[in-house]
């Protein structure tokens, strides 16, 4: 077996050089990540949500944020949080994926594939055949 050696040369001033324009690299890119007047709200079942576990969130094209949980779809306003539940699901609740089209969105649950519709606010089965837990949804180009 060939062993090989590198040996570089660095002085002490080629070396701090090189730390400094690191440093100022790192430094200055940082603005560039930065966000100003960004402001956090910290959701809890004490303001509604059914679950402090949220499985999934998406935002649909009225600006509503939509949360999956392990007991519910809810709804976030921005103010308020309004929860709905699949009836036919019966205490199951769990909802596993979401996709948000321009008319609805898509529940994922332990027992198949839901359509939540935005007008009506209802559901609807899409596959009765399928009872499997559905974990993910991809859209295509055509969506």
């Amino acid at each position: 077996m060939t062993t090989i050696r590198l040996h570089f040369r660095f002085s002490a001033a080629r070396l701090q050089r090189y730390v400094a324009v690191l440093l100022f690299s790192l430094f200055a890119a940082a603005p560039l990540g930065a966000v100003e007047n960004v402001r956090f709200r910290n959701i809890t079942m004490e303001d509604g949500l059914h679950s402090n576990t949220v499985r999934n969130i998406v935002q649909d094209r009225y600006g509503f944020i939509w949360m999956g949980s392990d007991n519910g779809l809810s709804r976030y306003d921005g103010h308020e949080i309004r929860s709905f539940h699949i009836l036919d699901n019966g205490l199951d609740q769990y909802v596993s994926a979401l996709l948000a089209v321009s008319d609805g969105l898509y529940v994922g649950t332990s027992q198949g594939v839901w359509f939540f519709d935005f007008r009506t606010e209802s559901f609807q089965r899409i596959v009765s055949q399928l009872n499997a837990t559905v974990f993910s949804f991809a859209a295509d180009s055509d969506s």
